[in-house]
């Protein structure tokens, strides 16, 4: 009898040991991050391995924003993926997949916004437009004017 007791004790403790090393080791969750090519709109969750996906975030840029409300302009999204850190059941990551979402990268969202905060409406379109045609020169161009545009109107509201 006490033989029977100490064997289920050793092998509950050998199923629970097994269960927690597997969980250590392979990958529970993954926490990922999108980036919408076409306006600089992000989104992210964290989608476990089971399916489904929490924490869920979604940051319109001030492109989208003028695209959608002020504009009524019909655009496409198109959304590459920039993060994809794979983690174990205690965050450490396990693995690694990320995008190319190309020259967007240069534009910092908060650049975006601020643009389009002064930026006339033209411009906002020929931003959309740039970064629509996925022409790296042509957006490079673009971050360089932004870039312009965003000092000039911060040294001048500094002053």
């Amino acid at each position: 009898m006490k033989y029977r007791l100490w064997h289920r004790g050793v092998l509950g403790i050998s199923i629970i040991s097994a269960f927690a090393i597997l969980l250590a080791v392979n990958v529970a969750y993954v926490d990922i991050r999108w980036i919408d090519v076409n306006t600089g709109s992000q989104k992210g969750g964290r989608q476990w391995r089971f399916g489904f996906v929490t924490r869920e975030w979604y940051s319109e840029s001030g492109l989208e924003f003028f695209l959608k409300n002020e504009r009524a302009f019909d655009f496409d999204q198109h959304w590459v993926s920039v993060a994809g850190d794979g983690r174990n059941i205690f965050g450490r990551i396990r693995s690694r997949s990320h995008g190319r979402p190309g020259a967007i990268l240069a534009l910092m969202p908060d650049w975006i916004d601020r643009y389009c905060q002064i930026a006339s409406d033209d411009e906002k379109v020929e931003l959309y437009s740039a970064l629509r045609s996925q022409n790296v020169e042509r957006i490079l161009e673009m971050v360089e004017k932004i870039t312009d545009t965003v000092t000039l109107h911060v040294s001048q509201a500094a002053n």
